[in-house]
């Protein structure tokens, strides 16, 4: 059985296949705007910069986020789909509710990257400590989740460090200078 091909929502050329880290995408090689099967764009955007990983597209749950039907079709599906603009992010997504598939433009998907890394920099040290709470419910509420959200643990647990030392040098110097005493 032969598959569909799959056409720009934008072009109506086929589109095809390409490695975006470890993710096979589907791109126009005409307009270069990517197809993201449900799950792929946050796997390629975790490929993209690991400390990442925990965020699990907030992007989409926003307060900020807008949302219109567009005349554009899902090149999976072919139902209609849903353009979500999230505000200071800059960034335009079209989403397939239908199969949960998302299309970025040519530079959409580098721009959502530096939008969510400014995101984990802007954080203060209590709202990481926050989000080191929450995913840490997350991992005991199933012991034997995905390694992912061991990983997403880790990393908001690191991230969360670094803030401390920018917030509160001071507090930093005296826990090494116990520290250092100690040993």
């Amino acid at each position: 059985m032969a598959t569909k091909k799959m056409t720009c929502p934008v072009c109506d050329v086929a589109l095809v296949q390409r490695q975006l880290g470890p993710v096979s995408v589907d791109e126009c090689p005409s307009c270069g705007g990517i197809w993201f099967e449900k799950g792929e764009l946050d796997q390629a955007k975790d490929a993209a910069d690991g400390d990442l990983n925990w965020l699990d597209f907030k992007v989409w749950k926003s307060g900020d986020l807008t949302a219109d039907l567009t005349s554009s079709q899902c090149p999976s599906c072919g139902e209609r789909t849903v353009l979500l603009t999230c505000g200071e992010t800059g960034v335009s997504v079209d989403y397939c509710e239908t199969c949960q598939g998302s299309w970025l433009e040519k530079g959409e998907f580098e721009k959502l990257i530096t939008a969510l890394e400014e995101e984990i920099t802007d954080l203060s040290f209590s709202e990481y400590a926050k989000e080191s709470l929450r995913e840490a419910g997350e991992v005991l509420a199933d012991p034997k989740s995905a390694l992912s959200e061991w990983k997403g643990l880790a990393s908001v647990i690191r991230l969360m460090r670094y803030r401390l030392f920018v917030e509160h040098p001071k507090a930093v110097e005296a826990i090494l200078s116990v520290y250092r005493a100690a040993h």
